[in-house]
């Protein structure tokens, strides 16, 4: 297995052994975590990104120097106060997650979201133009 299903499959047992509902894989969040992730590796650094972008239920990220395995960012996300009621939110229907590596460095992205996806979790057909365009504008100007 691939460690970004190793990653979605940890981050579930650990919300399942709590009593909290397994969490739908969902794509669409994926490819934001995958650019985001990518984004991080590409700038050497942890950021989070734009609050338009981050969907209901909130955004992780973790990484740096060194080659972090799923168990080592599941344990990082659950020694932390505020990423772990993020993922153990009982409101959180789908999720996703994307690690982004090179040899010296790794960088992760989960994201949450409130609303349930079907079990084929495929992303719209057309992006909502308007709501990226606010993105990237509110963006400009709130550097």
């Amino acid at each position: 297995m691939g460690k970004t299903t190793d990653l979605h499959k940890l981050l579930n047992r650990e919300r399942t052994k709590r009593g909290l509902r397994y969490a739908r894989w969902n794509q669409s969040l994926w490819r934001g975590c995958k650019n985001h992730s990518n984004y991080m590796l590409r700038t050497k650094h942890l950021v989070h990104a734009p609050m338009g972008d981050i969907p209901s239920g909130g955004e992780c990220i973790c990484g740096g120097k060194g080659n972090h395995s799923p168990q080592a960012i599941v344990k990082s996300w659950m020694n932390s106060r505020g990423h772990k009621a993020l993922i153990l939110s009982p409101n959180i229907r789908s999720h996703a997650v994307a690690i982004s590596e090179d040899k010296y460095q790794t960088f992760a992205t989960w994201r949450g979201s409130y609303r349930t996806v079907h079990s084929s979790s495929k992303p719209a057909k057309h992006p909502n133009l308007y709501r990226r365009l606010w993105t990237l504008v509110s963006h400009f100007f709130m550097r």
